[in-house]
This record gives structure tokens, sequence and C-alpha cells, in this order.
């Protein structure tokens, strides 16, 4: 069943900036600022003796309009 009055949209979405980086958490609404944290898988390389690890993200944008807070 399509929407009335020509109302396609559903929501929003973030184009995150990492390579690989995921939303992996449930955001959390905080005085009408959604908060969300992202991780950045670490790259794995076998044969290397360095040991790096995950990295990640915190952004916050209004609720209402998904301008960065």
């Amino acid at each position: 069943m399509a929407c009335q009055g020509g109302n396609t949209k559903y929501g929003w979405y973030f184009y995150l900036p990492g390579a690989q980086e995921q939303i992996i958490y449930s955001p959390e609404l905080v005085a009408q600022a959604l908060t969300v944290n992202s991780i950045v898988p670490a790259p794995i390389n076998p044969v290397s003796c360095t040991n790096t690890s995950d990295t990640g993200f915190t952004y916050v944008v209004s609720a209402l309009t998904g301008v960065p807070a």
C-alpha cells in the first residue's frame, strides 16, 4: 500500500566516512539529540607483528532534523 500525498520518505540515514565503519550499538535519544557510536574494525594482517585495535566514533545529531549537534 502506497502512502497518500506523495510522501515516500521514511526517515534518514548516515553516510559513514570510515572504510568498513559500522553502527553496531543501539542509538540513544537524549533531549532531542540522537547519539550513536560506530566501530571501524582493525585491519587483519596475520604476518605483521603490529597489534592494531578497533577504532570508532561518536555521532550526535538532532533527532528532528538530522543536523550534527
